[in-house]
Order: C-alpha cells, then structure tokens, then sequence
C-alpha cells in the first residue's frame, strides 16, 4: 500500500519516467506505467511498470515514516505470488534507489540489478503456475469423471482443494456403507480409505481410475 501523501505523486512520476527508460533501451521491448488507483479502502495502490512476457515492477516508498521520500523501492511481482519463484537460486528481484541519484539512475539500476534476476525467475514462476493449474484442472476431470460414472457417488466440497479432491462413493448397497477417495495433485496419485472391500470392486476401481485418468492424459496434451 502506499499511503497518501507526496510520495505519490513521486511514485507516479517514477513510474513514467521508468518505463520511458526501459523502452527505449535496445532488446528491452515495449514497457508502459500504470496510474495510481484507490483500493477498497480508499488508498491509492502502488504504481507500475509492465513489460514484455508478463513482467510487472511496483514502486512503493520504503520509508513511508519520513517527511520527506527518499528512496524508491523497485519490486518484481510474480503470477500467483513468490510461491512459485526457484528456491535454489539466491537472486535480487528488489532493490532501493536513492530519489537524489534522478530518474535514468533508477532507469540503470533497475535494469543492471534487478531484470536480470527476476526475468528468469518471473519465466519460471510463470511455467510452474502453468503446471499446477493444467494438474487441477486433470485431476478435477477425473473427479467429475468418477462421479458421473459411478450411481450415488459425490464430491465433498469443503474437502476441495488446489492440491486434493475427495470422492465419497456408495459401497455395499443398501447398508449405507461409504468409501472415501482422495485424489491427489494431477489425478494420478488416490488414496482409498474404506472398511474392507471384495476384491472385485478394488479391481474394478483401480481400473476405472488408471482407464480415464489415461484418457484425460491423452485429451490434455
């Protein structure tokens, strides 16, 4: 959040003044500043930066407790947060310039210091989130899959999840008893947690799952 006060003005002109600079280096490609514009509760959000390939720099100030702004903090964003970001590699994908270093300092800076860890950060977040979001959508393919195919059975809502989905399925039939299946990341991992099962339904289960989690496979690529 950046408060309201002088230093947002300041930030407004930064980011114009980054992205003019960023677009007019050679290979840097076209890059366009955000207006500031007020959240829910009325403060203005931070300005931006946005360039090619989904790149994203926020500008914020990092003293906000001082009178007079000094220094502009430059930040990368990721698509779904840091979450998705390589944990082995130790990059700057942030950094602080001084106000009194003037406008193609922060332009250099930014360039020099922090593009060349964050781009290849920011192209790897983007690739992971990618991942994740196509093993939802298989794993929940086969979730409905199970559900449509098999009389009775259901999802459990509040059990849902990014990386689990739950299937209650009908067992036994008119003794009410139930068999609880978790599916895990991509559909492709299930854990069965029941009373004991003839052996024929165990067999006709694990073939179902291994026939349509191989045709979704198929369909997704």
């Amino acid at each position: 959040m950046v408060y309201r006060d002088a230093s947002v003005s300041v930030l407004r002109e930064a980011a114009a003044h980054l992205a003019g600079w960023l677009s007019a280096q050679a290979g840097a490609g076209n890059w366009t500043a955000t207006g500031v514009t007020d959240d829910e509760d009325g403060y203005p959000r931070a300005p931006s930066v946005c360039g090619p390939g989904g790149a994203m720099l926020v500008l914020t100030n990092p003293d906000p407790a001082l009178v007079t702004m000094r220094r502009i903090h430059v930040a990368g964003i990721y698509p779904g947060g840091r979450g998705w970001i390589r944990r082995d590699t130790k990059v700057v994908d942030a950094i602080n310039v001084a106000l009194a270093r003037g406008w193609d300092a922060l332009g250099r800076e930014v360039e020099r210091r922090l593009l060349p860890g964050y781009l290849p950060q920011l192209e790897h977040a983007q690739k992971a989130l990618a991942e994740h979001t196509a093993d939802i959508a298989l794993r929940r393919a086969i979730r409905d899959d199970l559900v449509d195919r098999i009389p009775g059975a259901y999802v459990i809502d509040h059990a849902e999840s990014d990386y689990r989905s739950t299937v209650i399925l009908p067992i036994g039939g008119d003794s009410g008893s139930r068999l609880a299946v978790e599916l895990y990341r991509d559909g492709r991992t299930a854990k069965v947690d029941g009373a004991s099962l003839p052996n024929e339904f165990v067999e006709q289960l694990v073939q179902l799952l291994e026939t349509r989690t191989s045709a979704h496979l198929r369909e997704a690529a």
